[in-house]
């Protein structure tokens, strides 16, 4: 391993004037007289991959993770940053008592003492004065702009047909209305169907249901 330059200094306490020995004694003199000093202070930290088995500082394992001496097991332990980390949300399904943070993750158990979570229902955030849920903004656009590759259950709102649909996860997968009709038909024309309520594009299906509805009164 190459030595390198640090901007350590070396001082050396002033001689005796009626000081008098050998050589041998003169270097033992120098040497006992000589101090190390630096003029920001220096700390020292042992990079390698094997544990070092007596207190050598910081220890900075595979140059990756830092790992610190403990007195009282006289090994390296992980170093803990719990308290300087930064808690970004909630998670539990338990109402948060505190903000910041002021988002919250509402699930169906606790996830104390690290167990899971449960399954996920829903964001919330502070307001200042509640925790209100977010609602997403639903991506639009016309039929030609549909997601290309949707997951299941994404939304998007047709501004062609004038409807909010869904990806469908049966088998089929196709795009469906809330009422899980095809989302294909763009027309309200009527269809081939000797059945009144067959054949019909779900926007028909909304004029007739209002047509009854007025003709009732």
């Amino acid at each position: 391993m190459a030595l390198q330059n640090t901007s350590l200094l070396l001082q050396l306490a002033p001689l005796p004037a009626t000081w008098k020995g050998t050589p041998a004694q003169f270097a033992e003199l120098l040497v006992s007289r000589l101090k190390i000093v630096s003029l920001s202070g220096v700390n020292f930290i042992y990079i390698g991959d094997a544990e070092p088995l007596s207190n050598q500082g910081p220890w900075l394992k595979h140059g990756r993770q830092w790992w610190v001496w403990s007195e009282e097991i006289k090994r390296y332990v992980p170093l803990d940053i719990s308290e300087s980390e930064t808690h970004w949300f909630h998670i539990g399904n338990t109402v948060p008592t505190t903000a910041p943070p002021y988002v919250w993750l509402r699930t169906t158990a606790s996830g104390a003492n690290n167990t899971s979570p449960g399954t996920p229902l829903g964001w919330y955030v502070y307001d200042g004065t509640a925790w209100a849920p977010f609602v997403g903004v639903v991506p639009a656009g016309p039929s030609s702009q549909r997601p290309t590759n949707p997951t299941a259950l994404q939304m998007y709102y047709d501004t062609d047909i004038l409807c909010l649909i869904w990806w469908e996860r049966e088998a089929d997968r196709r795009w469906r209305t809330r009422r899980r009709q095809d989302s294909s038909f763009r027309d309200c024309g009527r269809g081939t169907s000797t059945k009144p309520w067959m054949g019909h594009s779900w926007c028909q299906h909304y004029r007739m249901a209002r047509t009854l509805y007025r003709s009732s009164y």
